[in-house]
């Protein structure tokens, strides 16, 4: 039964890896995805809020009736500090 379980859950991962990369608004390669049960966990770094947020949007529109850990980060885009030297 273990062995079903896993073959399940490797399943779901895979095919949540493969929805938020076609999806436009994600779009993203580098997004780690868990499954454990019901509870689906997103890692990783996208460039802004909005991809963030669609992160987990996709994820709850694929896995209906999860609990979606939307754990990824925006990347930092501040400025340079001082000036640079060429």
């Amino acid at each position: 039964m273990t062995a079903e379980r896993d073959a399940a859950a490797e399943y779901r991962r895979l095919h949540l890896s493969e929805a938020l990369v076609a999806d436009e608004g994600v779009g993203e390669l580098g997004l780690a995805v868990e499954v454990d049960g019901d509870d689906v966990y997103v890692t990783g770094t996208v460039s802004t809020a909005e991809r963030r947020r669609r992160v987990g949007e996709v994820v709850a529109e694929q896995a209906p009736g999860g609990r979606v850990h939307n754990r990824t980060e925006v990347a930092g885009a501040a400025p340079p500090e001082g000036e640079e030297r060429l």
